[in-house]
């Protein structure tokens, strides 16, 4: 007979809640930090989602076949070097929420590099949109302004 006696799994288990608990804890941390750097930091609200959401209504007023250019131009200015960097980032900031403690900072870096690649493409989206408009016909354009306005009613 052993000298140790058997164990029930019960302690094994707290440990397996305990860790899953706090591994909930620090994503629900940054959960809130990452909130809370968005609401609070108004440059960051202006530039990544309000630009998106100033420009989104400009976007849809498009004909159909005007958008589907646009955006045929944007997906060619893409390169590998950039989607590689964006992948990069997404992984370095999944490695940071797993890592206890909480580096708060670097996390922030990393969004703060993603949103600046938001905001390039952001740009080179309303490049590509200007340039489209620009080409217009005034018969065009006055058509394209009454779908803006009506896009813009819409919202309310």
């Amino acid at each position: 007979m052993s000298q140790h006696p058997k164990q029930s799994g019960a302690p094994k288990r707290f440990w397996k809640v305990l860790l899953g608990a706090s591994l909930a804890l620090n994503i629900a941390v940054a959960g809130v930090l990452a909130g809370a750097f968005w609401r609070h930091n108004p440059e960051h609200r202006r530039d990544a989602g309000g630009s998106r959401q100033a420009m989104s209504p400009y976007f849809r007023a498009l004909e159909p076949e005007q958008r589907r250019a646009i955006g045929k131009q944007f997906r060619a200015g893409r390169d590998e070097k950039s989607k590689l960097a964006a992948q990069m980032q997404f992984e370095a900031a999944i490695r940071l929420l797993r890592q206890t403690p909480f580096r708060a900072a670097e996390f922030d870096a990393v969004m703060q590099q993603q949103i600046a690649g938001a905001s390039q493409r952001l740009q080179r989206a309303q490049s590509n949109l200007s340039a489209s408009i620009i080409g217009m016909s005034a018969q065009e354009r006055s058509a394209y302004a009454d779908r803006l306005q009506a896009a813009l009613q819409h919202r309310r």
